[in-house]
């Protein structure tokens, strides 16, 4: 299980759980929102494993010679640090804004937050991963074409021309 923040595009925040099935590898379940609380949380947990109010024991049928659990009531028995640690790992190589000691550092938060946005697009939508043979994006069918820095430049300016023409827009109408 991991509590996670998301930069979008638009530089808002969103943060994700996410909750692995480790046996498989697989994702049990996902959930975003741009405001999370501890009532959240427990929503979230609570419909990830099928629950209406979680078990305060958990019983095991006897099948056979062996005991097998009907519901796995503590996930943090599961949770393995090693996901996250190579997660920071990748983007600490990928961003020295991370890395205190260099010259790259981020001196303000904005500028962090940017740098963050740029690596989780270059990460998602440039770089193909070993693993899938292709791009985040394209396995999850967000886009069907492999994109290039260029077009993440082409992103930028675009919103960013847009930021322009919305203050204009809001000077004009005596909202600034």
């Amino acid at each position: 299980m991991d509590l996670f923040v998301v930069p979008t595009i638009s530089f808002r925040l969103l943060y994700g759980l996410l909750i692995l099935h480790h046996d498989r590898r697989q994702i049990l379940w996902l959930g975003v929102t741009a405001h999370p609380t501890a009532e959240w949380i427990s929503r979230q947990l609570t419909e990830a494993y099928g629950w209406k109010v979680p078990p305060r024991y958990i019983w095991a049928r006897i099948l056979g010679t062996y005991r097998r659990p009907e519901a796995d009531i503590n996930p943090i028995d599961h949770v393995s640090t090693s996901y996250a640690e190579r997660s920071n790992l990748t983007v600490r190589m990928h961003t020295r804004r991370f890395t205190r000691l260099t010259n790259g550092f981020s001196k303000k938060v904005e500028n962090h937050a940017h740098s963050v946005a740029l690596f989780a697009m270059y990460y998602n939508f440039v770089r193909i991963h070993k693993t899938l043979r292709t791009t985040p994006a394209m396995a999850a069918k967000v886009t069907e074409r492999l994109w290039e820095i260029g077009d993440i430049v082409g992103v930028l300016e675009a919103w960013e021309a847009a930021q322009v023409r919305r203050s204009i827009w809001e000077e004009g109408h005596g909202m600034v």
